[in-house]
């Protein structure tokens, strides 16, 4: 099916579904309100708004998957985030200025904040050229992840921003930062927002205000025009209150806003759903032949093991884990135990050992709870971030 296959990069077979609207245009006459709609007579509109169509039904129905009504919901949502409730409005004449509001993805660790930012981001209206046969962006190309609480401050204003060569120690080179080379059709996805620290929160609300920002050591403006997308497992509203996060820098992210489902909610909802997340997984590592053979011992194994109310405190990530666990070692240890009580140090857990991995992976997260975010955690153990991190979501 061409139409499901991606074609956006290919011109040749562009051209000839382009030409197929535009004939069944010229055909059809296209009626809006009894009269001839100015979206109807642009051709190349048309076909856009046809293809972003095609990739956002693809985009929801392949990557949040489950039949619960939270997940309906959750796919309601995010469909609402790219086309608006007025949908004609939004193709005719709505769809560039949306395509630039912000979006604010909250939801617990591990509940798959990622894939709705990636849905939201696939799913953006991007013209088309009928001359050159091309889209004015490539999609995927254009989808531009940054996991904020992995970096310093420094490296945080250099991977967003850019620099100059020479602007601090190490800079050997000019940088372009991802504001400069994600475009107007490009999508930002700002990871874990909740972790900024304010004076990067402040040239934040610059891009979000104006879109103007400037690489370190700089002494020109640039424009940003494309979306931005942030996310976090923190309590904003508590972030503003406590002075963690600033009030106005807050208000600018959350006008449009996703909320993404504990895996426990959806279960709860269906107990059946989580051999459709097994699959999904399965069908993400090993294609879908893989995952025909191998989802079923992947569930049987869980089911074995598991008692049937676990309330998997690591939500999709969580059971990702699981899954390549039983795959490659046939076995699983889950984080919490029956009681779902956390699993804690000096107790065995379905092993009479326990790894040295495991004995770090406990002593991190209590370190992130007693800290309340990785930076401290990190500064109080005395380890880099990015390895406290790993440690606390079980990150190989």
């Amino acid at each position: 099916d061409d139409l499901i296959s991606g074609v956006e990069e290919d011109s040749i077979a562009n051209r000839k579904l382009f030409k197929k609207i535009e004939q069944g245009i010229n055909e059809r006459k296209f009626l809006v309100e009894g009269g001839r709609s100015a979206m109807w007579e642009n051709s190349e509109h048309l076909f856009a708004c046809f293809y972003q169509l095609r990739r956002a039904f693809l985009c929801l129905f392949n990557e949040i998957v489950g039949w619960t009504e939270p997940m309906r919901a959750l796919r309601a949502r995010v469909w609402e985030s790219v086309f608006t409730k007025d949908m004609l409005s939004y193709q005719q004449w709505m769809h560039e200025s949306v395509g630039r509001f912000p979006t604010l993805i909250l939801g617990p660790t591990g509940s798959g904040k990622e894939i709705v930012a990636r849905a939201i981001g696939l799913s953006r209206f991007i013209p088309y050229d009928s001359k050159s046969g091309k889209f004015a962006s490539s999609p995927k190309g254009s989808f531009c992840p940054v996991n904020l609480s992995a970096l310093t401050e420094t490296l945080i204003e250099s991977e967003l921003f850019g620099h100059r060569k020479g602007a601090f120690t190490g800079a050997m080179r000019d940088h372009a930062g991802i504001f400069k080379t994600a475009g107007q059709y490009g999508t930002v996805f700002l990871d874990e927002i909740g972790e900024v620290p304010e004076p990067i929160q402040v040239k934040l609300l610059r891009i979000l205000q104006s879109g103007e920002f400037q690489a370190i050591g700089g002494d020109s403006r640039s424009f940003y025009k494309g979306k931005i997308i942030a996310a976090t497992h923190r309590d904003l509203s508590e972030e503003v209150k406590h002075g963690r996060m600033r009030e106005d820098f807050f208000y600018r992210l959350c006008g449009d806003q996703v909320n993404t489902i504990a895996l426990k909610d959806i279960l709860s909802a269906n107990p059946e759903e989580i051999e459709n997340s097994i699959f999904y997984i399965c069908n993400k590592l090993f294609g879908q032949e893989g995952a025909k053979e191998l989802s079923s011992r992947v569930v049987d194994k869980l089911q074995s093991v598991l008692p049937s109310n676990y309330s998997w405190p690591g939500n999709f990530r969580e059971l990702e884990q699981a899954v390549r666990n039983i795959i490659v070692h046939d076995e699983f240890v889950p984080l919490r135990n029956n009681s779902g009580d956390r699993f804690d140090i000096g107790k065995t857990y379905r092993t009479t050992e326990v790894s040295l991995l495991e004995w770090s992976q406990v002593y991190a997260r209590k370190a992130f709870e007693n800290a309340g975010s990785y930076r401290e955690a990190a500064r109080r153990l005395g380890a880099d971030q990015r390895t406290v991190k790993k440690l606390v979501l079980g990150e190989k």
